[in-house]
């Protein structure tokens, strides 16, 4: 019977482990339908329910040329806002996806504080396609969370807790690199990172988030 077994051909048994594999796959969704991440209401296939989906604001033109801040009107090409005039970030741009406001939010703390992993191809699929440099860049100092920090706090919160390891130098040097990130709030994370990376070498820096806290949205993670 040994025998017999080893002489399976390797083809007839990925089959039968496809097979297997799209039978309990099928079992999972009869049993455990989709649910909306935001409302948990049942919906077909991934992604919010349309009552949700409507209320998800996404960022579009006409916004802040540096920081991607939405403007209520369009006041012509490279307009800057008062808040990237007055303080201007260490990396070059910066990008949201959507507004953090309740939906957003429920998205997020779902992602950041609930293990909901699934999220995040959906949510990444409103952002960008770019590869990843994993080694790039690593955190070397712990900080206390964010959360109920002012903007200085903020800043002086997270100084030196980034650095571009040796390894991943080779990732940085003379690349124009895009930082992503989950909520930009105050922005220093973002730019204690964007720091780091420039230091290290790099040509630029950019960044992309999922959701920012925009004026009039809910308080800040």
């Amino acid at each position: 019977m040994q025998g017999e077994t080893a002489e399976i051909p390797a083809k007839r048994f990925a089959r039968l482990k496809g097979a297997l594999r799209a039978s309990f796959g099928l079992l999972v969704d009869v049993a455990l339908p989709q649910l909306c991440p935001s409302c948990r209401e049942p919906v077909d296939g991934a992604g919010l329910c349309p009552a949700c989906w409507s209320k998800l604001s996404f960022i579009a033109p006409p916004y802040c040329e540096r920081l991607g801040i939405p403007f209520p009107f369009d006041g012509g090409p490279g307009l800057l806002s008062m808040e990237a005039i007055a303080d201007p970030p260490t990396y070059h741009r910066a990008r949201a996806a959507v507004r953090y406001d309740d939906i957003a939010r429920k998205l997020v703390h779902a992602l950041k504080y609930g293990d909901r992993l699934d999220l995040a191809p959906t949510m990444g699929r409103w952002m960008s396609g770019k590869s990843v440099a994993h080694g790039a860049l690593k955190r070397v100092k712990a900080t206390p969370q964010q959360v109920g920090l002012d903007k200085s706090e903020r800043a002086h919160n997270v100084q030196g807790a980034f650095r571009v390891p040796g390894a991943g130098k080779a990732e940085v040097v003379g690349r124009k690199l895009l930082l992503v990130d989950d909520v930009l709030t105050s922005g220093a994370t973002v730019d204690a990172c964007a720091r780091a990376l420039l230091r290290a070498g790099a040509a630029g820096v950019d960044v992309l988030v999922f959701a920012r806290v925009v004026a009039g949205s809910r308080p800040p993670i």
